[in-house]
């Protein structure tokens, strides 16, 4: 795991490193033909679309596999999708003046769906491992299906409720170590190597699964990548960049992510229809 890091660190400092001339570039370039705020949205809609395809493959697979125990594993690939899909779904509300939060409040909200996402691919991640064990399929779904129900309550909530405690929550945030150091992006950066390790090492063993093993590697690698470019060029600004030259260098790796995931279901679909 540690090795692991220190390779996604050293990789995330050469992709914000090779991706920010790109980006400023691309940003001086988009007012020609549009405004700063229709690339990011347009892209925003990408992100969506793909999380759409990809959620409704997933669920294709559950229906395909039934009530049996690989089934409660991809129910969880299923809870983290739609939490990582609904992290960019709140911003893309706010950004359409939908839901009215504060940025502060936005960047705290949307960090935590994202959390909870990575928290679930995790526990995807261990239960593979739990096919080998004789684990009474009945408890593991409702292990599974009290899980999404509170994800969903929460998800619920943040979205509903973010705006009721803006101020309180950004005023004990504001000013601490928390917010000037950066932890809120550190934190999901961590998670998001260890969720995609965490898949890699047991999914890659068996013959469906490991269709998953890579394509999510790679994908919730870059989403912990892109916490690190947050890291380095907003809290730590190691990078003096516009903030929308920011958020356009996260869609450098937010977009081949959800692609990622996307491909990974494609591939997972088509190999079960193929033995069918």
């Amino acid at each position: 795991m540690k090795s692991f890091l220190r390779s996604a660190l050293r990789m995330g400092a050469t992709l914000a490193a090779a991706a920010a001339p790109i980006a400023a570039y691309a940003q001086d370039a988009v007012p020609v033909v549009a405004n700063e705020g229709f690339l990011l949205t347009g892209l925003e809609i990408v992100n969506m679309v793909l999380a759409l395809v990809a959620v409704i493959i997933i669920a294709l697979v559950i229906k395909q596999f039934g009530s049996s125990l690989i089934s409660v594993i991809f129910w969880y690939f299923l809870i983290g999708t739609i939490l990582l899909a609904s992290s960019r779904l709140m911003i893309f509300l706010v950004d359409l003046g939908v839901l009215q939060v504060s940025d502060d409040m936005l960047h705290i909200s949307w960090h935590v769906l994202f959390y909870l996402s990575m928290l679930t691919f995790i526990l995807a991640g261990r239960g593979f491992a739990q096919l080998a064990q004789d684990v009474p399929t009945h408890k593991a779904m409702s292990r599974v299906l009290g899980w999404g129900l509170a994800m969903g309550i929460l998800a619920l909530a943040i979205f509903l409720g973010s705006g009721q405690v803006d101020t309180s929550v950004v005023g004990a945030i504001e000013q601490t170590v928390l917010e000037q150091w950066g932890f809120i992006h550190f934190i999901a950066f961590v998670l998001g190597g260890a969720a995609g390790f965490t898949l890699y090492k047991q999914a890659k063993t068996g013959e469906i699964t490991r269709s998953l093993a890579v394509p999510y590697l790679i994908s919730l690698s870059l989403l912990g990548l892109n916490h690190l470019w947050e890291l380095i060029a907003e809290s730590w600004q190691l990078i003096v960049l516009p903030s929308s030259t920011i958020e356009t260098v996260e869609q450098f790796f937010i977009v081949p992510a959800f692609l990622l995931i996307a491909y990974a279901y494609i591939r997972l679909w088509t190999l079960i229809r193929s033995r069918a």
